[in-house]
């Protein structure tokens, strides 16, 4: 039935081989025709085969082997012996990864599917060199920055349980892993696991959530675990195990706490400060600075008329890059050719404030032939970059590093001894209720990467250093400082002990605020027996995209919150479905208000 030179040729292949790849056989010249011929006449049949992707290769090894101590022992039976929430704090180097990447094994042995996830894709690296090291290479790897193949190849293992262990970030919460036995939720606190567009989960409460439905182990994992994990903790609804000294008996790093408001000062460099930065690098030892924010300077304005660089669409003020010479928009990502021009009034514009860049470029001219790197979002764009540099690190290739929060989350830099907080106050990010949690989970995770192979120091630099969060954290009194915090948020009403939801609204032209103002009033008078309704403001960020932005942050009881929101949800959706030119975002437990 199968006419034509061509068609009976690759009959004849197709019979001597039993079967080809298709992209074979059209690169033995075989044409599109050529196979459809065959396929329609019923002369061969296009058979459609999963294939599941090995993980790419990676630069970091870790081959170390580890016994656990005494305390890591107990503390993993207790957790093996108790299925449950389990939550795990200890200072920074106290062995946590060790003890979860044991608790993983066992489970593992019992034939039961195990999902570690980790906040930055940065960490998934580090992270991952330890799992391989205990499980081999066949572990499932899932992140928003892979391939739609890898990600479904992975997706595959899962369901079909062809591996038993599972690493990524946020979006691996939902892998239909196949005998789920454990959830390890490492770096527990970290705001990257809230997802910041529809839907608004948090990877974290889908972990608890998930394993309380299967009546399986989930274990948190931080130093310095969030206020909503103290308070489950503090009720009895997760158990609470702690280990109270790093490995091999090692110190907490020796913490110097600076008032920069008293001392001389090199722009953010203090004198104590510069003083100790010289005396690691003589030791040949390295020093890593922090500081939250990336670019050169984060702000530009006019002395003489007041103007001040801005987004065109977002309220926010641009920041200048200098490596490739453009103002950015840390939010919306647009990109401005500088001026150093006030175009009101032609006078030369001022340029203030301290990025990464910016202390960069200070320290190498401070210390002249010292190799400094930066560790933010504009050098490490990828992980396989991202690995490299840590291991570049690791290694001792750089001498001083520069980093915001990507560099203190996780890593175990062998040789460094000293890290540098240049303003305390700067860490906590968006003046709203979690602040001073912010604060005291940046310093204690900064100050923790310092002496984790022998005794080390660190800086603490802040324009008020008696402020609680900064004072707590130089110590390292989480107790206390969970104690005070939680006490604050219960007079306050603020969650952990209220549930709360911001309702953001979008609209173009101000001329629909009344509007807005008016429904929300509605809205208000509607629900107030369920939750409480402050007034409607401009949120801190007042526009992003070309988009005016009004907020309000209403909390309610913790009781039966499912038919609150339900009802609110519905609510929002009948005032505001008239009007196409304004959208209502509802987000459940904000990670930021802004």
């Amino acid at each position: 039935d199968c006419k034509g030179p061509k068609a009976k040729e690759l009959l004849s292949f197709l019979e001597e081989k039993g079967e080809l790849p298709l992209s074979l056989v059209k690169e033995l010249g075989f044409s599109h025709y050529v196979v459809n011929r065959l396929l329609e006449r019923g002369c061969a049949e296009l058979i459609f085969r999963e294939k599941s992707l090995k993980n790419r290769p990676q630069e970091l090894k870790d081959l170390r082997e580890v016994k656990l101590t005494p305390s890591q022992r107990r503390v993993l039976e207790e957790i093996l012996s108790e299925p449950g929430l389990h939550l795990l704090t200890g200072p920074t180097g106290s062995g946590k990864m060790e003890l979860y990447l044991t608790l993983a094994r066992e489970f593992v042995k019992r034939g039961k599917g195990v999902l570690i996830l980790v906040p930055e894709l940065l960490l998934t690296p580090e992270l991952r060199s330890r799992v391989e090291a205990y499980f081999g290479e066949d572990v499932g790897i899932y992140h928003g920055k892979l391939s739609k193949r890898e990600k479904a190849s992975t997706w595959l293992k899962a369901l079909k349980g062809e591996a038993k262990l599972f690493l990524g970030t946020r979006i691996a919460a939902m892998l239909p892993i196949k005998e789920l036995g454990l959830i390890v939720v490492d770096e527990e606190q970290d705001s990257s696991y809230k997802e910041p567009q529809k839907p608004y989960y948090n990877a974290r409460e889908v972990a608890l959530k998930r394993a309380e439905a299967l009546g399986i182990t989930c274990l948190l994992v931080s130093a310095t675990p969030c206020m909503e994990t103290c308070y489950l903790a503090k009720e009895g609804l997760v158990k609470k195990h702690s280990l109270e000294r790093r490995i091999g008996g090692l110190p907490l790093p020796k913490v110097n706490l600076v008032d920069l408001t008293k001392e001389e000062r090199v722009g953010l460099f203090t004198k104590p400060l510069l003083e100790e930065i010289e005396r690691v690098l003589k030791s040949g030892k390295q020093a890593l600075i922090f500081i939250p924010r990336r670019g050169y300077y984060s702000v530009g304005f006019c002395p003489k008329c007041g103007y001040t660089l801005q987004c065109k669409y977002c309220k926010v003020n641009l920041t200048y890059h200098k490596a490739p010479q453009v103002l950015l928009c840390h939010l919306c990502g647009r990109r401005y050719r500088p001026i150093f021009r006030c175009p009101r009034c032609s006078h030369p514009l001022s340029f203030k404030g301290y990025g990464t860049e910016r202390v960069e470029e200070e320290l190498k001219l401070i210390f002249p032939g010292r190799k400094v790197v930066r560790l933010d979002s504009d050098t490490v764009k990828e992980p396989i970059r991202g690995a490299k540099l840590i291991k570049e690190i690791k290694e001792g290739k750089w001498e001083l590093i520069v980093g915001t929060h990507i560099a203190i989350k996780g890593h175990n830099f062998p040789k460094l001894k000293l890290v540098a907080v240049l303003a305390a106050e700067l860490a906590g990010g968006a003046p709203d209720f979690r602040n001073s949690e912010r604060i005291f989970q940046s310093i204690v995770q900064a100050v923790g990467r310092s002496g984790r192979y022998e005794p080390g120091s660190a800086v603490v630099q802040a324009f008020n250093p008696e402020l609680p969060p900064v004072k707590f954290a130089v110590e390292y009194k989480l107790e206390q400082f969970c104690q005070e915090e939680l006490l604050g948020r219960e007079l306050l009403s603020y969650p952990p002990y209220t549930l709360g939801v911001l309702l953001e609204f979008q609209f173009e032209e101000l001329k629909l605020l009344n509007t807005v103002k008016e429904k929300y009033q509605e809205l208000a008078e509607e629900l107030s027996p369920y939750f409480n309704f402050p007034k409607l403001n401009p949120a801190p960020i007042p526009k992003v995209g070309g988009k005016h932005r009004y907020i309000a942050f209403l909390t309610t009881s913790r009781e039966e919150p499912i038919p609150k929101l339900k009802l609110l949800k519905e609510t929002v959706r009948k005032l505001f479905n008239e009007s196409k030119k304004i959208t209502c975002k509802i987000d459940v437990n904000p990670e930021k208000i802004v």
